[in-house]
């Protein structure tokens, strides 16, 4: 008999009996196999259940840019479990049933590529919160910005810009709401999100700095993740995803659909929600080929210049004038 537990659980028991190898036999086996490989991984992803709890009206979450797209749809999905969000962005959410006159909705005008608006905004929000015995659940960074030239030709102080919004903002949040979580509520929860993208494995012509600030993020996530490994109670999720349907890409045409489907938006928002609702660790790849391209990256180079020629990555992105 074999007796699958996880964290002192046991889940099921398996009388092991021997049958003969028939044609339905190579058929039911794989299954099984798979079977019990996903209820592992699963199990291995997710806390123990005396550690954790759903989403509620006592979460707090932080969102970065949530006004629009991605972040205004993961937004939604916290407010639809009742959670305080505070969403910090340059523009102000678009005002619908669900976020006109919400109460729990906090909006913060902060221009993350800004160091000292970023830097006072943040540090005000946690001793706000902090004087009201109140702290961070839920940190969803997503802000991005990209800019679509050639290395050679972009200006730097428009690279200083994209790191500053799409990497050092994001530094700089971790740094300030960890610490304080740590320091003042280390026997709490959190769960921490980071938006980043399958471009920061396998990045496509003229989008070298978008390209390198996500792969930053996911290098970013890695390191942490290991450094906070014995803190249960802080679960961290990496989302790489192919091209979304929200503004940041509306300008690429997609080709290869039936391989490489656009990503929606409203789609993705709800399973990142759902995620961090059981508090599950580990990345989460939309659509089913961005599984398996950061493998791409360390084949020989025919391979990935085949992988480039089939997906034209490299043609979809225009580069942008002066």
């Amino acid at each position: 008999m074999l007796l699958l537990t996880f964290d002192g659980l046991t889940f099921f028991s398996i009388r092991f009996f021997f049958v003969p190898f028939t044609r339905l036999s190579y058929i039911l086996v794989p299954g099984f196999i798979t079977g019990i490989v996903t209820l592992l991984v699963g199990a291995y992803n997710l806390p123990p259940k005396d550690l954790w709890s759903k989403l509620g009206e006592s979460d707090i979450a932080v969102v970065t840019g949530g006004s629009r797209g991605l972040g205004s749809e993961i937004t939604k999905q916290l407010l639809q479990r009742n959670v305080i969000v505070y969403m910090l962005d340059r523009q102000e959410p678009v005002q619908d049933d669900m976020m006109q006159n919400n109460p729990r909705l906090h909006f913060i005008n902060c221009d993350l590529g800004d160091e000292d608006q970023l830097h006072r905004t943040i540090t005000e929000l946690i001793a706000h919160l902090r004087n009201s015995d109140q702290y961070i659940s839920v940190l969803v960074n997503n802000a991005g910005i990209r800019d679509n030239k050639s290395l050679v030709r972009l200006d730097f102080e428009r690279v200083k810009q994209v790191f500053n919004v799409n990497t050092l903002s994001q530094v700089f949040i971790l740094q300030k709401v960890v610490s304080n979580h740590l320091k003042y509520n280390e026997n709490g929860k959190l769960s921490i999100v980071t938006v980043s993208s399958i471009l920061g494995t396998f990045a496509p012509k003229n989008l070298s700095i978008y390209s390198a600030s996500k792969a930053a993020q996911i290098m970013l996530h890695d390191a942490l993740q290991q450094e906070l490994k014995q803190h249960k109670r802080i679960r961290l999720l990496l989302v790489t995803s192919g091209q979304m349907d929200t503004e940041l890409f509306k300008d690429v045409k997609p080709t290869k659909q039936l391989v490489a489907p656009v990503v929606k938006h409203a789609e993705l928002a709800k399973t990142i929600v759902e995620k961090v609702d059981i508090g599950f660790m580990g990345c989460l790849s939309k659509p089913l080929y961005a599984n398996f391209l950061p493998g791409v990256r360390t084949a020989p180079m025919f391979v990935q210049d085949f992988c480039r020629w089939v997906s034209e990555m490299d043609e979809q992105i225009k580069e942008e004038k002066d």
